[in-house]
């Protein structure tokens, strides 16, 4: 209750999400007999029953508070960053090179020398390219694979990555 109560509280959609997959899979992962089974589908029900509302509530909170500004931002961010990565072979493979801006000025934001995205994968792939972003994340799931042999411990990894590929401080 207590961690649901910090979860709620935080109120990082991503965050929430993220540790609601985690324990789904810990959840189902640790069922070995019909009779848990039958006390974990019960338990689950229950706590359905109880949060349904609230967490629709505050669920469809978020998206309102979302739908306007952010959303469009990220849109917009996408596109140009997009467009500034496939401008020619080169660049899409190899990138724009680290510390590479936009010089671009919308109607709503001027993005001269920003460093600072919404969308933050995306910029590190615009200044990377796609090769150097393939091998970067290729090296992390292998140093995973390769050092981590507890699942709970990948489980962990992969809700991170779910949560954080959302947070504009992804690399951070």
């Amino acid at each position: 209750i207590i961690f649901l109560t910090g979860l709620i509280f935080a109120g990082n959609f991503a965050f929430i999400i993220s540790a609601l997959f985690f324990h789904i899979v810990y959840f189902v992962r640790e069922i070995y007999t019909l009779g848990t089974l039958i006390r974990k589908v019960s338990i689950g029900l229950l706590v359905i029953l109880v949060t349904s509302i609230p967490l629709i509530t505050f669920v469809d909170n978020k998206l309102e508070s979302k739908r306007d500004d952010s959303i469009f931002e990220r849109v917009q961010q996408f596109e140009l960053l997009f467009n500034g990565l496939t401008q020619n072979f080169y660049v899409l493979f190899l990138g724009n090179g680290l510390g590479n801006t936009l010089n671009v000025k919308t109607a709503t934001r001027d993005y001269s020398k920003s460093i600072y995205f919404e969308v933050q994968p995306i910029y590190f792939v615009f200044q990377l390219g796609i090769l150097m972003s393939f091998y970067f994340v290729f090296i992390n799931l292998y140093l995973v694979e390769r050092n981590y042999k507890n699942y709970l411990v990948k489980l962990i990894y992969v809700c991170y990555l779910i949560y954080s590929i959302t947070n504009p401080y992804i690399l951070d």
